[in-house]
């Protein structure tokens, strides 16, 4: 009596892998680090200025975030003289 047995090929003895993008890298973990350090420093600098909490659904707000990342690192805030002087001046300018 003739046995048959169906041959499988060598991927049936391990677990199938996962798809690439189900598997964390480094740089996903680095960007997720970097963002919670962001937020902790927002938030720091949040909580020190005693800014209510309902000013991130302020219609600036995110395009004031977007505008910062776009400069990169290293980017320099405003001073209290560029907020005070000639930001407001262009501000009352705009809204006229």
């Amino acid at each position: 009596m003739k046995r048959t047995t169906t041959r499988k090929g060598i991927d049936s003895f391990f677990v199938p892998c996962t798809t690439p993008s189900s598997q964390q890298n480094l740089d996903d973990k680095w960007k997720k680090m970097e963002k919670e350090v962001a937020y902790e420093c927002i938030a720091r600098w949040w909580y020190d200025a005693d800014i209510p909490f309902n000013a991130t659904n302020f219609a600036y707000y995110q395009p004031m975030i977007d505008a910062i990342a776009s400069c990169g690192a290293g980017f320099k805030g405003p001073r209290f003289h560029d907020i005070r002087e000639p930001r407001l001046q262009n501000e009352v300018q705009r809204i006229q």
